[in-house]
């Protein structure tokens, strides 16, 4: 088994306190910023009395129900005012003037990425009399932010089925986004996921469809998302604020649930098992019995305080254990192959056997020996073809030489995930918290198998990623907030996979014969036999990916009058590291490997095969004897097989960053560092309340990435090999 997949890369700690040094200069470069961040929402409104006039100078105060914490703001001297920073929560909103009976709101709802209007109109009164509102009519209408996406939370988000307990399951589901997670026309790579302020989208390709857990659809955020820790989530389609420019796509905005003044938890296990389901068509058809699997998730969470009004926790873990059986349809050699003899039917339908036993070769070939050398079928193909198991399934392979394998082989997965959140009260004016998501997955793959002994997967993909946020929020006059947040996302995943070795004597490397891939279908211009363990570069390849990415954001909220003011600037680097064993298709790093087909096949390069020494074609005069015309390219893909005549050999070099060759058996690797910045300013002008104007721009920069060893891909003219201008391509 490789084990590169088994590697972690550390950056070192200088390092690591170099970028967040450079994070921080140029932050304070930045000017000061005002935001709705990615884990708030927004509430405004105006204050009247019963004639409307405007009441300027009202205490506004904004509590929440589960931790009692509070915000307080003044109205200006139009009766305006704004909380552009609301945690997700339910609140009670009170209002306070001298000379007016004081106004209660005791339930108010405010979703992530959403704004809010709660006007008021007060009477005249003493603040000993309390008038109480229990209905707000518009509150929930989006007059503030033109942005269209929906919102998914609470006991919906719970109590809706998902197979797999992920709310990553429930995003797409929408207008304007279609069932492969495309959002607006836009590819599923630019999608954006922010998840408690921080930066969780996969560095790779954006989707997350390279390495996502078990379970998790495509695109997603790098880390799981159970249900049972997601307080909520919005998925944005269309007119994001300027605050959100990163990528052309949708933006996916996630909070973790949080602790309140009092303890709650509960525990949880969902089971599906063998007892509850049928067993396949394909195992009835076979006569084989029902495989044992089980699917068990389960875990709890808890969450409450600290220490009351000021320090609370919410903990989550969650345990998957999956022995589910998979099953695979290969394609192996019959009994007579194994013996060393090709069979084919004529044009009247009869079987004619060709054999290339030693001792008794067929002359039957267009006049010659089917074997022009007389030796017959080579001893090392012979032994590799005695390593197959006896066939089961007659609708694969041809029925006479090759058949069709099928088999239930237990491919377990075991997956543990931990959330953690701790929110911290300062005081009335300053807040803060701390998330924290691990993950570790281990999972049996079913790329690669083996027919060796009892057929099993005999490779795995490990996925362990990692995501920490914080943000500090403060306000620093009454109508002055600043949010500073950000995160760490370790993206870590492997592919490993068993090495190409040799299976028998007589030979120092490993055999793919009858073509080059899986060996799982009929395709006449496939792979006609399966390899005894999977050595397909597509299933034998093994990989591994390491990122690191560092993300700080710094958001200010100016009330101004009717003006509510947002700009602000953001940071990230990302550390990836890259390594693969393949270049795509062909071969492997991991040793040489000998291709033994003939050409026309879709893989065979160099091996063509003369008409001599083929049976001659079937025709309309020759119907005896013959072989059809159908059969000629599986005729030429056996024959050349059965007789061991090499094709290629195939096995592919790496080069370092001068171009130099590195020792056979090198990966390809790279180690490269990018790094992005960018800034936003946003006015969202109240011109009355019926029109809201909102005017913005974002503005981002990402330099050239940089490789540690040198090596770089350059586009370049092919006439002069320089490399092409991308200002001088957007001028012309």
């Amino acid at each position: 088994m490789m084990g590169p997949a088994d590697t972690e890369v550390v950056m070192s700690g200088k390092t690591s306190l170099r970028l967040l040094g450079a994070a921080c200069l140029l932050l304070l470069s930045l000017i000061p910023a005002l935001a709705q961040t990615a884990t708030s929402g927004l509430l405004s409104g105006v204050v009247t009395d019963l004639s409307g006039a405007l009441i300027p100078g009202v205490s506004v105060i904004l509590q929440q129900h589960t931790t009692n914490a509070k915000m307080q703001v003044t109205t200006d001297s139009l009766g305006h005012y704004v909380f552009p920073v609301v945690d997700p929560s339910d609140y009670t909103l009170t209002f306070a003037a001298k000379g007016f009976q004081n106004a209660v709101v005791p339930q108010v709802h405010v979703e992530v990425q959403k704004a809010y209007t709660v006007n008021m109109m007060m009477q005249v009164g003493t603040s000993s009399e309390t008038v109480q509102v229990t209905e707000i009519s518009g509150a929930d209408l989006q007059t503030t932010s033109a942005t269209v996406g929906a919102v998914l939370g609470g006991t919906s988000l719970e109590n809706l089925p998902t197979f797999t307990r992920s709310a990553s399951s429930l995003m797409f589901y929408q207008p304007a986004i279609s069932p492969d997670g495309m959002i607006s026309g836009a590819r599923r790579e630019q999608v954006t996921f922010t998840f408690d302020g921080g930066d969780v989208t996969s560095d790779l390709e954006g989707s997350n469809s390279y390495a996502a857990p078990p379970g998790e659809p495509s695109p997603s955020p790098t880390v799981p998302i159970p249900i049972e820790s997601t307080q909520e989530f919005q998925v944005s389609t269309s007119n994001p604020s300027a605050n959100f420019g990163r990528s052309s796509g949708g933006q996916v905005s996630l909070v973790t649930k949080r602790g309140g003044n009092s303890f709650h938890g509960s525990a949880y296990e969902y089971n599906n098992n063998d007892g509850l389901n049928a067993n396949s068509w394909t195992n009835n058809s076979l006569s084989i019995r029902k495989p044992h699997s089980v699917d068990n998730r389960f875990g709890g969470t808890i969450g409450g305080p600290i220490r009351k009004n000021r320090l609370w926790f919410f903990a989550n873990y969650e345990g998957r254990r999956l022995h589910s059986p998979s099953i695979f349809s290969l394609i192996v050699p019959t009994a007579t192959m194994k013996s060393g003899i090709l069979q084919f039917r004529d044009a009247r339908g009869n079987v004619v056997p060709y054999s290339f036993k030693p001792g008794s070769i067929t002359t039957a070939c267009g006049g010659v020996f089917c074997d022009p050398r007389n030796v017959g079928a080579s001893p090392v193909i012979l032994s590799q073809l005695a390593l197959y198991p006896a066939g089961n399934s007659p609708s694969l392979g041809d029925g006479l030489n090759t058949i069709g394998y099928t088999f239930n082989a237990s491919t377990p997965i075991r997956q543990d995930l931990a959330v953690l959140r701790l929110d911290y009260n300062l005081n009335s004016r300053w807040s803060a918290f701390l998330t924290g998501h691990y993950s570790t997955t281990d999972r049996v793959s079913t790329s690669q198998v083996t027919l060796l002994g009892t057929p099993k997967p005999v490779s795995s993909d490990p996925i362990k990623p990692q995501f920490y946020t914080f943000e500090v929020t403060g306000q620093l006059s009454t109508n002055l907030i600043a949010v500073t947040h950000g995160s760490f996302l370790r993206n870590w995943w492997g592919w490993n996979r068993q090495a190409p070795a040799p299976l028998v004597s007589g030979t120092q490397t490993a055999l793919v014969l009858a073509g080059e891939g899986t060996g799982n279908n009929n395709n006449g211009t496939g792979k006609l036999l399966a390899d005894p363990v999977n050595l397909s570069t597509q299933a034998a390849r093994y990989r591994v990916f390491d990122g690191k990415k560092y993300y700080i954001a710094e958001d200010l909220s100016l009330v101004h009058n009717s003006h509510l003011l947002q700009f602000g600037g953001s940071w990230y680097t990302s550390h990836d590291y890259f390594l693969k064993s393949d270049n795509f298709a062909g071969g492997l790093t991991a040793g040489p490997m000998l291709y033994v087909e003939s050409t026309g096949n879709g893989s065979g390069l160099y091996m063509g095969m003369s008409s001599a020494y083929q049976p001659p074609t079937c025709s309309t005069t020759l119907t005896a004897n013959c072989l059809q015309s159908s059969d000629v390219l599986r005729w030429n893909e056996l024959y050349s097989s059965m007789l061991g005549l090499v094709d290629r050999s195939s096995q592919v070099i790496t080069r370092d960053g001068n171009f130099h060759p590195n020792p056979l058996g090198t990966p390809a690797y790279s180690r490269t560092s990018i790094m992005a910045m960018g800034g936003y300013l946003q006015d969202i002008w109240k011109m009355k309340p019926s029109l809201t104007l909102t005017l913005g721009v974002n503005w981002s920069a990402q330099p050239n990435p940089k490789e540690a060893t040198g090596k770089y891909d350059v586009l370049v003219y092919a006439a002069s090999n320089t490399p092409v201008d991308y200002w001088q391509r957007c001028s012309e």
